[in-house]
């Protein structure tokens, strides 16, 4: 995301002209003499662009199934959620 911000010209204030050359995240470690180093190149502000992208589609097409799951034991909302029994009637008249 970084690398899409500079892209976007969000340092264009401090740094003119310049644009993404690549990223690194660097992970220390207690214990260890070298940490971890995970590196990005250019393209990584295309690819996160693209899911970026994706997510706004996703989100605007406001189609979210609600699927029984796991998260179902601990949540909050099952007498209103339309996958379970307690709260199909919210938003249908048919029962799960």
């Amino acid at each position: 995301l970084y690398q899409l911000a500079v892209s976007a010209g969000a340092t264009e204030g401090v740094a003119p002209g310049i644009g993404p050359a690549g990223a690194e995240l660097v992970y220390l470690r207690l214990g260890t003499r070298s940490p971890t180093i995970r590196s990005q190149d250019v393209d990584g502000a295309s690819v996160s662009m693209e899911q970026i992208s994706l997510a706004v589609r996703l989100i605007g097409d406001e189609t979210f199934r609600a699927t029984v799951g796991d998260p179902c034991s601990y949540c909050d909302f099952h007498r209103v959620c339309p996958a379970q029994e307690a709260g199909a009637s919210i938003l249908t008249e048919e029962k799960p």
